[in-house]
């Protein structure tokens, strides 16, 4: 398969070094099928942060300026099972799909999914919907400093669905129970 996003050569593997960075100037960049998206005029913020993760038990943590993900690959499919930031801790009692492999240009994926956990220490939060991931662009890449990629996929996610918040309670209990990641 041309331009798709395949186990073998998209996971992460031990000792790969993945980054992140913002930049501005950026115009949002066309879907379809031969694009190219032009990021030579975007301008790098300064601020580059690596992305940390670990791999144990077929279990991918991951963690991202302080937000935890915990990812398990199932057969071709890869869920979110767990998510933390800050004050918050959610954990998937129905995972939510994230991609499944391989996927090319026009794939959809899409389930239901359910989690529930902490949100500032002292409420209860409920989370439940449909999520769906497309591939929605295929092309080509012009980064910043204009070096050039291809096979480059664009992806959209659309998160349908309810959140639902108790009232406060004890905060020795939250605490105790903000332990999932």
């Amino acid at each position: 398969l041309n331009n798709c996003i395949d186990i073998e050569y998209n996971s992460p593997r031990h000792r790969d070094l993945i980054y992140r960075t913002e930049f501005s100037n950026f115009i949002r960049g066309k879907h379809g099928d031969m694009v190219l998206w032009d990021f030579s005029n975007a301008q790098l913020n300064d601020k580059m942060i690596m992305l940390r993760y670990s791999i144990r038990n077929g279990v991918i943590n991951a963690n991202d300026n302080g937000e935890q993900d915990k990812l398990l690959l199932v057969g071709d499919t890869l869920f979110s099972i767990a998510q933390a930031s800050g004050m918050t801790n959610l954990q998937y009692y129905k995972p939510e799909i994230k991609i499944k492999y391989p996927m090319g240009y026009g794939d959809t994926i899409g389930g239901y999914f359910y989690c529930d956990g902490i949100l500032d220490y002292n409420r209860y939060m409920c989370q439940a919907g449909y999520t769906e991931t497309q591939v929605v662009g295929n092309g080509g890449l012009i980064t910043p400093d204009c070096d050039s990629l291809s096979n480059v996929l664009l992806l959209r996610q659309v998160k349908n669905g309810y959140v639902k918040l108790s009232e406060t309670f004890n905060n020795s209990y939250a605490r105790s129970q903000n332990k999932l990641l």
